[in-house]
Parts: structure tokens; C-alpha cells; sequence
């Protein structure tokens, strides 16, 4: 049953008692540090600190303060007002979890800008798109993507997603076709296609950001196969300079 009221975890009322911005004055993240993943606890904090006590630094999961630089605060209006341009536009969006945005709250789409506008206003949900459906996605670690943006920047539209440490960026192609063999199987290198997601900005990520690089006014899809075979060739390209240069070497 689609969903068309209410917020797309199921609840019809904001489960922390006001909006959204408010209660996080009063909530606290549990981080565990081997999983770089976090859990909100609505608390007060001193009753919180009363209870629990201090926490050594030694243990895997800590209590931290919303403030933290690990986790980005959600602007919940950019946030609403995008998940609405976007499902204005027809693009399938979804609501992904704050603040880690590595799971979906629910598999259900908003059937209109309104429907958007409700869900967005109610939690600060991060903003994810099926891909397979308008378009896939070629994932690429950024210094192959800074080497394949001077063909396409102009009309293609690319997208960085940063967490902690690592950042991929995302060029959005035609979307259906199959991965080449070719195609390097690296973990940083992956084609996104039917019944998969990915992020799209302003979603804020658990220690980063998620951007766009390119984003033209009437942006074009490049076709993936063509993405794809210019991803061989200039990691082929630059395999082939790394060699040179060591035999150069005296």
C-alpha cells in the first residue's frame, strides 16, 4: 500500500515531540567507532550524563554531543526544498537516514511534491534517487573523475559524495545498459542500475557532505557505455604513465 500522509517511516505524527530542528538540541549520538555508524537517542542530557556517567575512551561506542565534526546537522529547508524540486521534476526520489544516509527509511516513493514537501518537513531525511529508472550512476574515485570531467562537464551532471575520509563521484548515464568486462572491478569503481540507489545533494553524510560537481541548467545523459569504455582507457592511460615514469628513473 502506498503511502500518501504522514512520514515515510509509518508514523503519521513526528515521533520526537516537535520539529525536527528542535529536539536535537536534546539528543545524543552513539558512535561506534568500528562501524563509523551512529544512533540517535532522544535524551536529556544531564539526566543522560546522570545516568550513564562518564565513558572511557577506551570502549568502542561514546557518547558525543550533537556538535560533534563527525556529523553534519542537516538543514532541514534545503533538504525539504529539494526533495520537492526533485520530485517535481519526476525524479524517484527516497528517504535515507540521518545521520549515517546508508539505508533507505522506507522503499516508498512520494507520489507528488506535496506528499515530498510532508515527509521532508517532518524528520531531516537525506535524499536518494532509484537508479535504473531515469538514469544510472558510474561510480569513480575523484581523481579519475577530475580526469573525465573536461569532456562532459558541460552537460553532464556529476555528483560527489564525501564520508569521513573517502570520496566518490557519481556520473549520471543513460540508464539500462550492462557493465562492461572491462570495467575495473575496484571498490571505488561501480555502475549503479536497476533497483539500486544513490545519494543526492544536500544530503548531509556522516562526516561529509554530498555535492554536485556538475549540474547544468539542461543537463544531458552521457551514455553509459561511451562512460564507461573513456573510465578503460584512461585508467589504462595512466597505468601506462606510471610505468614510463619508472623506467625513466635512473
Amino acid at each position: 500500500m502506498t503511502r500518501t500522509s504522514g512520514n515515510p517511516s509509518g508514523s503519521n505524527r513526528n515521533p520526537t515531540g516537535g520539529g525536527p530542528y528542535r529536539s536535537l538540541r536534546t539528543q545524543f549520538y552513539v558512535v561506534c567507532a568500528a562501524h563509523r555508524s551512529a544512533i540517535l537517542y532522544p535524551a536529556d542530557p544531564s539526566e543522560l550524563v546522570r545516568r550513564v556517567g562518564a565513558v572511557s575512551s577506551t570502549l568502542p561506542e561514546q557518547f558525543i554531543a550533537t556538535e560533534s565534526p563527525n556529523v553534519t546537522s542537516p538543514d532541514v529547508n534545503a533538504l525539504t526544498l529539494a526533495a520537492v524540486r526533485y520530485c517535481t521534476a519526476g525524479w524517484p526520489i527516497l528517504p535515507v537516514c540521518h545521520p549515517t544516509a546508508d539505508r533507505l527509511v522506507c522503499g516508498q516513493t512520494p507520489r507528488d511534491p506535496e506528499t515530498a514537501r510532508e515527509w521532508w518537513s517532518d524528520q531531516p531525511y537525506g535524499i536518494a534517487c532509484r537508479t535504473g529508472v531515469l538514469f544510472d550512476a558510474l561510480q569513480v574515485p575523484p581523481w579519475l573523475g577530475r580526469r573525465l570531467l573536461p569532456a562532459v562537464e558541460h552537460y553532464a551532471s556529476v555528483i560527489e559524495i564525501e564520508r569521513s575520509l573517502r570520496a566518490v563521484w557519481l556520473f549520471l548515464v543513460t540508464a539500462g545498459s550492462r557493465r562492461i568486462p572491462d570495467l575495473p572491478r575496484a571498490a571505488a569503481v561501480r555502475l549503479y542500475g536497476k533497483d539500486e540507489w544513490v545519494l543526492l545533494p544536500p544530503t548531509p553524510t556522516l562526516g561529509g557532505s554530498t555535492r554536485w560537481i556538475a549540474h547544468p541548467p539542461k543537463p544531458q545523459l552521457p551514455h553509459s557505455l561511451t562512460l564507461q569504455w573513456a573510465v578503460v582507457r584512461t585508467i589504462n592511460k595512466v597505468r601506462h604513465e606510471i610505468a614510463n615514469s619508472r623506467q625513466r628513473r635512473p
